[in-house]
């Protein structure tokens, strides 16, 4: 695939005119607007990174897509700033959580400028992406956890308190483990 539908910005009516799957004239105004600014943006983002992956170990030319930086579901807007071109199966990778997306680092001197219509944004170069998934928390393998857990404790403490405290006990150390083991995760891919 060429990308030739973004080498050139194409004004609204030519662009929807052009299309080739359904009528654009049936969406309602608010979808085509939608539709035109996310081809304005591949555009503008196509160009920049020069229709070729910026994986770091990639440089492929071909089936390329945006990828947002800061997911648009944990607020990441659609814009330059946060979206990079990515080939399909580096940005399928990624989403499997089987690769990280690394991004080369460009050098300035005095020579060199940061260029805004050409160069990734900084807070990009140079850095790894990982892809993390929250971590879900099982309620039912905790609650059966903790029973075999009392189970042990009664059998060997039987003067313990048999009330519902040590539950809570248990279950909110548990819920703190997690949250430290996520925190510390997370903490780790900075």
């Amino acid at each position: 695939m060429t990308y030739q539908l973004y080498r050139k910005v194409l004004e609204r009516k030519v662009f929807f005119d052009s299309w080739k799957s359904g009528d654009p004239w049936k969406l309602t105004e608010d979808e085509r607007e939608g539709h035109y600014q996310k081809y304005l943006l591949k555009c503008t983002v196509f160009a920049r990174d020069k229709f070729k992956c910026q994986n770091k170990d990639c440089g492929s030319i071909t089936g390329i897509t945006l990828h947002h930086t800061r997911k648009r579901a944990n607020g990441g807007k659609d814009t330059p700033r946060n979206t990079v071109t990515v080939c399909l199966p580096c940005h399928n990778k990624f989403n499997a959580i089987k690769i990280p997306l690394v991004y080369n680092k460009i050098n300035y001197d005095s020579n060199r400028v940061y260029d805004k219509l050409n160069d990734l944004p900084p807070h990009i170069q140079g850095h790894t992406f990982w892809y993390h998934k929250e971590e879900v928390i099982n309620w039912k393998q905790i609650k059966a956890e903790n029973r075999k857990f009392r189970k042990k404790l009664m059998l060997e403490q039987p003067n313990i308190n048999k009330g519902h405290e040590l539950s809570y006990l248990i279950i909110l150390l548990r819920v703190f483990e997690i949250n430290f083991i996520t925190g510390a995760k997370a903490l780790q891919s900075r």
